[in-house]
């Protein structure tokens, strides 16, 4: 997997991370690469589908992907959503910069959300 993600063939590391995922179900190691082959892949609905499900222990770690993802969609509701504090909890400073980026972005556009200080 890491040699596929160092050359940036995230088709094969997504296929790498999927199928060791079935002979490992429950490692969240595995759930976060594949979240990040989905960005770089450019499936950004599969990333905010996937974090609907995603496990507690990896809110901070995935949730700047989300993040991400929602950007590049335009999706800013998807946003609403994003576990914030559970990011904060785990010390993710640069996740919860792009959140609160997000969501500022929000605020300036006159949407009605919680907007980060």
């Amino acid at each position: 997997v890491r040699q596929n993600e160092a050359a940036r063939d995230w088709q094969r590391a997504l296929h790498d991370y999927e199928r060791a995922q079935q002979l490992v179900p429950g490692d969240p190691s595995l759930r976060l690469g594949i979240l990040r082959c989905l960005l770089e892949l450019g499936h950004f609905e599969s990333v905010l589908q996937q974090m609907k499900g995603i496990e507690l222990e990896l809110n901070a770690s995935a949730t700047p992907l989300a993040a991400e993802a929602s950007w590049r969609l335009g999706r800013w509701d998807a946003l609403d959503e994003l576990p914030i504090q559970d990011a904060n909890a785990e010390g993710n400073s640069d996740g919860i910069y792009q959140v609160c980026l997000g969501k500022r972005s929000q605020c300036s556009n006159g949407r009605n959300v919680e907007c980060c200080p």
